[in-house]
């Protein structure tokens, strides 16, 4: 039985390597990502997903169950700023700590 990951954040940088990683491995490979992931990025299941939003653990506990097992999961998803600490709004703040807390 092939061992299955589940990766959020899989279309960045992190996401789309540790899922080369996994794929290399033998692994089933599957994400979830607030924007779809590259065309070269090795996939066997996708769900576009906001991690900041307040139904979220409903959504991908949906998507998990649909899965044959879930052997392992990397949450490699993070927000990031990009204004200087000055120029950062309390908005903008909030939704770096939503992305990355919740």
């Amino acid at each position: 039985m092939t061992r299955v990951v589940a990766i959020t954040g899989i279309a960045g940088g992190i996401g789309s390597a540790t899922a080369a990683a996994f794929h290399a491995a033998g692994w089933t490979v599957v994400g979830a990502d607030l924007v779809d992931p590259s065309s070269s990025t090795p996939l066997d299941g996708f769900r576009k997903v906001d991690l900041r939003a307040p139904e979220v653990g409903d959504t991908l506990a949906t998507f998990f169950a649909e899965l044959p097992s879930l052997d392992a999961l990397v949450n490699a998803a993070a927000a990031q700023g990009t204004d200087t600490i000055e120029a950062t709004s309390v908005t903008a703040w909030s939704e770096v700590l939503d992305g990355n807390a919740r």
